[in-house]
């Protein structure tokens, strides 16, 4: 599962609230006003909602625990249940990815970009209940 590339850093003000973002907060830190042509309110706004998508799924299973955990599928050096359970982590962020899809082209469609809000945290719900450590120590 490949994640959007993580974009190039605008500013040392990026704001995060959470894993979702705060509309005041972003228009100004970026000086983000109706005034600015709209190409670039969108690529500002898409470019927090991708941060936002990296971290939070980077902030439960990062790249490398990703590689580890398809790693441990392929080579096939867990039992069948623990199999189970690692597998549930791919679909779990396709469904990240698909929201992050749909809320990426609600800012780029949208007349009022700095309107269109997100919050992954909704994700937390269905999140496997996994980590590298249970997956490498065996226990599930």
């Amino acid at each position: 599962m490949v994640l959007p590339s993580q974009p190039e850093q605008i500013s040392d003000s990026v704001v995060y609230i959470g894993d979702s973002y705060d509309e005041k907060r972003l228009i100004s830190n970026f000086n983000l006003t109706r005034k600015q042509p709209p190409e670039n309110r969108i690529v500002l706004i898409a470019t927090e909602l991708n941060k936002s998508l990296c971290n939070y799924i980077y902030g439960h299973y990062d790249a490398g625990t990703q590689q580890t955990f398809q790693a441990m599928i392929v080579m096939g050096v867990v039992s069948a249940k623990l199999q189970t359970s690692i597998k549930a982590v791919f679909p779990w962020i396709q469904s990240c990815l698909e929201y992050y899809y749909t809320k990426k082209n609600e800012i780029i469609v949208s007349g009022e970009p700095t309107l269109v809000t997100w919050d992954f945290v909704q994700f937390d719900v269905t999140k496997p209940d996994i980590t590298l450590e249970q997956a490498m120590s065996g226990v599930i």
